[in-house]
Parts: structure tokens; C-alpha cells; sequence
């Protein structure tokens, strides 16, 4: 399988967050330096009435006060991944073992549909355009058809943005801009999830639900589209909506 890679909005988060640390990481050795020589000053001021023994709590709370300082500026270097784009990774590293005919395009804002955000996987293939929306669920969630709540212990739900109306946008938009190129290929759309994510489906959702390790098969599985050649048209268009010149 090919894959056409667009800036993520994780990666652009995650660029405004290490020039946000790198800022503030470039005054740690002045906070060290004066955190020092107020320590040592204090020690000095009260070597007189106590003798060592101010030194030598100055001393110890020298060593905490560097160690604290070296502590945040390693940890605030420390960036992790969120979780809705490790649920990315995960759903596209199942995809991998499809053939080269296949073209994976991650995180696309459509041409014309930028604000409605990037669609987290589009796959093109002998099936046509396929929008994935992947959700990287942890605890408890209730499904009662276009609406998905997470569970709290005492049962209250925290509604959520409707998934399957977020994903029908997206599948519109990508309809919409292949029309205007003239292009008439099938478009549909599934909601990616963890394998091993606890629901509760009170109602379904109107798309399939497909666990990350069951993605290639169901793919594999979709029918083929009846103009093979709009659908290379498709990947065309799409291909260089993710990768202007």
C-alpha cells in the first residue's frame, strides 16, 4: 500500500508545544544559576548566628533546588503522542499489508472543506474513495446512533460530537470535490476502533464499526467499483489535493 502523508494536526500541536518548552527551557540555567547564588547569600547571612550548620542546610537545599531545575527541563522535553494519533498509527500500520494498488492518504484537508478539519485516513482502491474515521476509545462508551457518550462509573454520559455526522461531512466534502473535477467515483465511509474498546450499543451507529485488526480484512472484502478508471482519476485529484505544487 502507498501512503500520501499531510501534516497532522497532532504534529502541528505537537510543533506549537516543543517552541513553547524550548522557550522556557532556555531559562533554566538562569533560574539554576540565581537559585544558587540566593542559596549561597542566604548562607553567608547566616553563618554568623548559626555557624555550619547554615552552610550545610544551604548546601542541602542547593542540591534540591538543581535537582528540581534539571528535572523540569529534561521531563518538559518529553513529548508523547496523543491518543487519537496513536489510533492513526494503529489503523494505518493494519492497512500496511494491502498491495501497491492501494493508495492511503492520511490526515487530508479537503480543497474547499478546509474548516471542517482533515480526515484521519482515505483510502483509494479498486472499491473506490473509502473516508475512515478513526475513534481510540478508552473506557466505557455508549453508542445510541449518531451520538457516542463516554461512561463515568456512576453511569453519567458526557455527550459527544456525533461521529457518524463528523464522518458523513467528511464523505459530502470528498463527493463535492471530485464533482467539481468531474469525477464520479464511489465514496464510502467506516469508523475505525480499537480492538479492544469497551461499548455499549444501545443503537447503531448508520456506519460499520471495524476494529483496527479486522480493517485490511473488510476492505479486501468491499466490491469493486464499475469505472476503474474514475477511480484512478480519484487518486489522481486526491493525491495532488495532499500534496500541492
Amino acid at each position: 500500500m502507498q501512503v500520501v502523508r499531510c501534516a497532522s494536526i497532532y504534529e502541528k500541536r505537537a510543533a506549537e508545544e516543543r517552541a513553547r518548552v524550548e522557550q522556557k527551557t532556555r531559562r533554566w540555567p538562569l533560574w539554576l544559576a540565581g537559585g544558587i547564588a540566593a542559596l549561597a547569600l542566604a548562607g553567608w547571612l547566616l553563618s554568623e548566628p548559626y555557624g555550619r550548620d547554615a552552610w550545610i542546610i544551604a548546601g542541602e537545599v542547593a542540591v534540591l533546588w538543581i535537582a528540581g531545575v534539571a528535572g523540569f527541563a529534561f521531563f518538559s522535553r518529553a513529548t508523547g503522542g496523543s491518543q487519537g494519533e496513536a489510533g492513526e498509527r494503529a489503523a494505518l500500520k493494519a492497512l500496511a499489508g494491502l498491495p501497491e494498488e492501494y493508495t492511503a492518504i492520511t490526515n487530508l484537508k479537503v480543497p474547499g472543506f478546509e474548516k471542517w478539519g482533515d480526515v484521519d485516513i482515505l483510502l483509494l482502491g479498486p472499491m473506490g474513495a473509502l473516508v475512515i474515521e478513526v475513534k481510540n476509545f478508552q473506557g466505557q462508551c455508549r453508542i445510541e446512533g449518531e451520538y457516542w457518550s463516554h461512561v463515568s462509573a456512576s453511569g453519567a454520559g458526557l455527550r459527544r460530537r456525533s461521529v457518524s455526522g463528523q464522518l458523513r461531512g467528511y464523505i459530502k466534502a470528498v463527493n463535492a470535490f471530485l464533482a467539481r473535477q468531474g469525477i464520479a467515483c464511489p465514496v464510502n465511509g467506516l469508523i475505525a476502533i480499537n480492538s479492544n474498546a469497551w461499548l455499549e450499543i444501545a443503537a447503531p451507529p448508520p456506519f460499520p464499526l471495524v476494529p483496527y485488526d479486522r480493517l485490511e480484512q473488510r476492505v479486501e472484502e468491499m466490491a469493486a467499483a464499475k469505472r476503474p478508471d474514475q477511480v484512478e482519476k480519484a487518486r489522481d485529484a486526491l493525491c495532488s489535493a495532499a500534496s500541492p505544487t
